[in-house]
């Protein structure tokens, strides 16, 4: 069983990696997914080929051309190691919920709103490339609540927390507002897709590599 891989990166495809990586968490703390890539860089190839803030796309398949998605996400670091032939370049970044945490929410007070109508406007209004077709509607209204100079995905955990429920962004770039034990992976691992599984149970949730 062969397990091939490919990456586009800011919209083109580059296949001279030696190694690539993606962390795909899973976890009631609506934590956030990343990837790692060593391409290979002698003299300086690739200097000028990535900008931090490119949009990441990694796809797997078995024994075919990959183009099941299962990783989108944003170049957060680049950097060189050694010299001459043997020079490398490491490439990192974490998937969309990574704008939540980086970006911050214009004050704003909302009375008498349905938390998920709070959290569609929210995205709306902070974000121009995160869909929100996945936020579920609730059964509650708040009766105020205020957001001053706080980061998206803090605003959003607050919400979270009054209903009991979790948030994550899927490899198409759209919100998921869910109910707590509501959604599914619906990934199978078999061995048909993995050629090595390690569980660690924790309460800090899982990461599938």
């Amino acid at each position: 069983m062969t397990i091939r891989s490919r990456i586009t990166i800011g919209g083109s495809e580059f296949d001279n990696y030696r190694d690539l990586r993606v962390n795909s968490a899973t976890s009631d703390n609506d934590t956030t997914s990343y990837f790692f890539a060593v391409l290979d860089s002698p003299y300086g190839r690739h200097a000028d080929d990535f900008l931090v803030g490119n949009e990441v796309i990694v796809y797997a398949d078995e024994d075919a051309t990959p183009n099941t998605k299962i990783f989108t996400g944003i170049l957060e670091k680049k950097e060189f190691r050694g010299e001459g032939l043997n020079q490398t370049l490491d490439l990192r970044g974490r998937d969309y919920m990574a704008r939540f945490m980086d970006n911050t929410v214009e004050p704003v007070i909302y009375t008498n709103t349905e938390v998920g109508s709070i959290v569609r406007d929210i995205v709306k209004n902070t974000f121009t490339d995160i869909g929100s077709l996945n936020i579920n509607s609730t059964d509650t209204i708040l009766n105020r609540i205020a957001f001053n100079q706080i980061t998206a995905y803090d605003a959003v955990q607050q919400l979270s927390n009054f209903v009991n429920y979790h948030f994550y962004v899927d490899n198409d770039k759209d919100l998921h507002f869910e109910p707590v034990g509501s959604s599914t992976s619906n990934v199978n691992l078999n061995s048909g897709n993995i050629i090595d599984l390690n569980f660690d149970n924790t309460r800090e949730g899982m990461f599938n590599k």
